[in-house]
């Protein structure tokens, strides 16, 4: 029986399965692809003795996993929405974006600066001012432990990462939901994508899963989240700079790691001090976190 005689019309082309799926809803599409690729590859490690020890892999296949679950998680995962929903011309652009660094200096610096700045600020609330003191003998490990981390960064991981959470979702997510609310969103995916992490011991916690790590290090992602909108909004959408931003994060933690005199223990320090800079930024940005909106 053909489909006129059945008066049953035929379906069109790719209007059902998985691609028909991601080119209805891309941005879904995204965080599950992410999410997919990250972890089939960094669950293999929380099960293996790095982690829970439910049973024992090769050390150099454990290095390739974590390879694997660092670069093939949301970079990926953008590249094959944006290819599927809107082919070349969106792929092109979003590389672009990718190699656009030319945001203004003084954006640089002020993360350069800032990040450790701000930090060092709020670690005088629990250390007290002696700790600048024992900080101007340690100024040689900003050349050591901090500046030299920071394009190491742009590789590992930031670009793995950005080109999908700032490159893909947060675009999509403000024109949605507007920034304050699209960096809630998007931080609290972030954050909870890093799970699998949280129980191999020396990856984010020394002594593995820990509720109080975990949650406060979420809360410091998502308080974060609007801090960097704010930037990447300021930055004509920037890709590199998001990067360059996710970068300086990750090494002013190691910076501060080697500045401390004992280990910080507050799994919450981080958050107080993201969100204070953040309500400020919300504050003097009305709400607007610089975002222009599409007309």
């Amino acid at each position: 029986m053909s489909a006129i005689g059945s008066g049953l019309a035929t379906p069109e082309p790719d209007t059902f399965g998985p691609i028909a799926w991601i080119k209805r809803h891309p941005l879904a599409s995204f965080f599950v692809l992410a999410y997919a690729f990250s972890w089939v590859f960094s669950i293999p490690i929380m099960l293996s003795q790095r982690g829970l020890g439910l049973f024992t892999l090769p050390d150099p296949l454990l290095l390739v996993l974590f390879l694997a679950a660092t670069f093939i998680g949301p970079t990926p995962a953008a590249f094959i929405v944006l290819g599927l929903t809107e082919g070349r011309p969106g792929v092109v652009q979003w590389l672009r974006r990718m190699a656009q660094w030319r945001v203004g200096l003084k954006w640089y610096i002020l993360v350069t600066l800032g990040y450790p700045l701000i930090f060092l600020l709020g670690l005088t609330v629990p250390l007290g001012a002696a700790f600048w003191s024992d900080l101007a003998q340690k100024w040689p490990l900003i050349f050591s432990a901090y500046l030299p981390l920071i394009p190491l960064g742009l590789l590992y991981p930031a670009i793995g990462e950005e080109p999908g959470w700032r490159g893909f979702a947060l675009p999509r997510l403000q024109v949605r939901f507007g920034p304050v609310l699209a960096s809630l969103i998007l931080g609290a995916l972030h954050a909870c994508w890093h799970l699998p992490a949280y129980f191999i011991p020396g990856a984010i916690s020394d002594t593995g899963f820990s509720p109080a790590v975990f949650v406060g290090n979420s809360l410091a992602i998502v308080a974060f989240s609007l801090i960097w909108t704010w930037l990447f909004n300021n930055a004509s959408g920037s890709v590199f700079f998001a990067m360059f931003v996710h970068a300086t994060s990750n090494a002013n933690s190691a910076f501060l790691g080697q500045v401390l005199p004992h280990p910080l223990d507050d799994p919450f320090f981080g958050f107080k001090v993201g969100a204070v800079v953040a309500l400020l930024v919300i504050v003097f940005t009305r709400g607007r976190l610089s975002y222009k909106s599409v007309s």
